[in-house]
C-alpha cells in the first residue's frame, strides 16, 4: 500500500525537480512530523535561497542517517564562505 506521506514527498521532490521550491514546501510542510520529508524540506527552503529556515531540516535529516543532508549542509556552508568572501 501506498502511505499518504511517501505518496507527498514523491509529489514534492517531482516539483523540487521542476524548480517550483514554494509549491514543493507548501506539500512537504503538512507532513513535516515524518523524518522522511526532513531533507526535501531543507531543500525546498534553501533552493529559494533560505539557507538559515533550511539549515534545521537538515540537521535534523542528517540525525536520521540521511547522507544527501550532509551534502547539503556542506553546499550551505560552502555558499556561506564564498559570501564571506566577496
Amino acid at each position: 500500500t501506498d502511505d499518504a506521506v511517501g505518496k507527498a514527498i514523491r509529489e514534492a521532490n517531482e516539483k523540487i525537480n521542476n524548480g517550483e521550491y514554494a509549491a514543493a514546501y507548501e506539500i512537504l510542510i503538512k507532513v513535516k512530523e515524518n523524518e522522511r520529508a526532513f531533507n526535501s524540506i531543507g531543500v525546498s527552503l534553501m533552493m529559494q535561497g533560505k539557507f538559515e529556515e533550511a539549515m534545521p531540516w537538515f540537521e535534523k535529516a542528517m540525525k536520521n542517517g540521511c547522507q544527501a543532508a550532509e551534502k547539503n549542509i556542506d553546499a550551505i556552508n560552502a555558499e556561506y564562505e564564498y559570501e564571506a568572501q566577496q
